[in-house]
C-alpha cells in the first residue's frame, strides 16, 4: 500500500492575512485568500504529493467537510482535503498528534504542519522544526519563499 503524506493546514495567517481580518469578522464566506499563498500551498502539496487535513479553527465553521472542500476549490486549492483534526483542550499539537493516532487507516508516513502560531507545536518533542513544521508570517502569509524552503530543506 502506498503511504500517504499530509499537510496540516491552518488558514488565518497562512492563506488569509491578519491584515484582512475585517472580512473574516463579516463571515468566512467573505474572507479572501491571498492568491500567492494559495499558489505556494499548491506548489507544496504537489511537491510532497500530499493531501490536506484542516487544523485551523475554521473547522468549527465548516461542520460538513464537503462544504469546506467546495469553498477551498473555489479559492484555487488543488489538493484533496481528506479530514479535520479533532477539537481538543491543550493545543494544536495535541490535536494533530491525536489525528495521526486515530487515523492509522490513512497510513501517513510523512506530514508537514503549516501554521503561523507554532510555539506550542515546537515545544512538543514530537515535532521537529526542520522536518515537520513551517511557520508563516501572519501578515504576509504563506509565500513562494516558504514553498522554496520546503523544497530545499524538507526531504519528502
Amino acid at each position: 500500500t502506498k503511504k500517504m503524506r499530509v499537510v496540516f493546514l491552518d488558514i488565518d495567517g497562512v492563506l488569509a492575512s491578519y491584515l484582512d481580518l475585517k472580512e473574516r469578522c463579516e463571515g468566512w464566506n467573505k474572507t479572501k485568500f491571498r492568491d500567492y499563498s494559495v499558489s505556494a500551498l499548491n506548489s507544496i502539496t504537489t511537491y510532497m504529493d500530499a493531501k490536506i487535513v484542516l487544523s485551523s479553527t475554521w473547522r468549527m465553521d465548516f461542520r460538513d467537510i464537503e462544504i469546506f472542500r467546495i469553498f477551498a476549490k473555489e479559492r484555487g486549492i488543488e489538493a484533496e482535503i481528506i479530514s479535520y483534526t479533532p477539537i481538543k483542550i491543550g493545543g494544536r499539537d495535541l490535536e494533530i498528534l491525536s489525528w495521526l493516532e486515530s487515523n492509522e487507516e490513512f497510513e501517513v508516513d510523512d506530514y508537514l504542519v503549516i501554521d503561523d502560531e507554532t510555539v506550542g507545536i515546537l515545544k512538543n518533542p514530537e515535532f521537529s522544526r526542520y522536518k515537520n513544521v513551517l511557520t508563516t508570517n501572519r501578515f504576509r502569509c504563506l509565500d513562494e519563499y516558504d514553498a522554496i524552503e520546503v523544497m530545499r530543506e524538507y526531504n519528502f
